[in-house]
């Protein structure tokens, strides 16, 4: 049982990151939030190698949510820009929370319960 149970999350694990679209819907109807969840569980923030993994799965899940900058109008392409930027801080600041409780010696199964999530508004 154990090793199905193994094999199972390996394979979410190797997928490097999971994009579950969300959608959020004010009253008002202003905006749609798309979020993609980055997985942690195969790093281990302790070392800075794998800290750079997980920027570089931010940065793509940024990507993701936010859409990329191509043939756009220069207005589009000011709110993807925005997007990018304000989902970036957020989950970096998250990130950063997580590697200095591992770092500092909390366990990392712990600190990495929940997944990071890249949230764009």
């Amino acid at each position: 049982m154990f090793s199905s149970i193994r094999r199972a999350s390996f394979a979410v694990i190797a997928a490097g990151f999971v994009a579950t679209p969300a959608f959020a819907t004010p009253i008002d109807g202003a905006f749609e939030a798309r979020t993609s969840r980055v997985e942690l569980a195969d790093l281990d923030l302790r070392r800075d190698d794998d800290v750079k993994r997980l920027q570089s799965r931010i940065r793509f899940a940024a990507t993701h949510v936010c859409g990329r900058i191509g043939r756009t109008s220069l207005s589009q392409a000011a709110k993807i820009q925005s997007c990018r930027h304000d989902a970036l801080t957020s989950a970096r600041r998250h990130a950063d929370e997580i590697v200095v409780a591992v770092r500092a010696g909390k366990d990392q199964r712990l600190a990495v319960r929940e997944s990071l999530r890249v949230i764009a508004r």
